[in-house]
């Protein structure tokens, strides 16, 4: 039974740290006079992306993309990392991806980014933490736009 709520605990929080760093946007950075603050930056290449894929997928028994409701696709495996690996390098830091353009399109970003195939780049950011005037640094909680 521990297994299980440990399981479902890690499936939350997997849905939970997508939903937060979607499309690059936090509502927090958004307010006026908001500062970022950089915690750090990332560029992952197509081939480290890939071994993530393999390393994250399928795992029996484990919470993966696909069994937590997360659409599985190149978009949401790259976002599962790149969440990883701020939390990993600064926690409750946030990323913010620079490029490719098409990881943050609002409308295409599930079927436009993939980190595979002719073409595919380097996956390039930031982590961030916001600032609000006045405030310590805060863990973004909001998504602007987006799903």
């Amino acid at each position: 039974m521990k297994t299980l709520f440990a399981t479902l605990a890690l499936c939350a929080a997997l849905v939970a740290s997508t939903a937060t760093s979607a499309h690059d946007n936090d509502a927090a950075c958004l307010a006026p006079g908001a500062q970022v603050i950089d915690a750090g930056s990332f560029s992952f290449t197509p081939a480290q992306l890939t071994q993530f894929e393999a390393l994250h997928s399928g795992g029996g028994g484990m919470c993966t993309p696909t069994s937590c409701g997360i659409v599985d696709d190149h978009w949401a495996i790259a976002t599962l990392m790149i969440a990883n690996y701020c939390q990993d390098k600064s926690p409750g830091s946030t990323p913010q991806v620079i490029s490719p353009s098409v990881y943050n399109d609002v409308q295409y970003h599930h079927s436009g980014y993939s980190f595979s195939g002719r073409g595919a780049q380097n996956l390039v950011g930031r982590c961030v933490y916001c600032k609000l005037p006045g405030s310590t640094p805060i863990k973004p909680s909001a998504v602007a736009g987006g799903h």
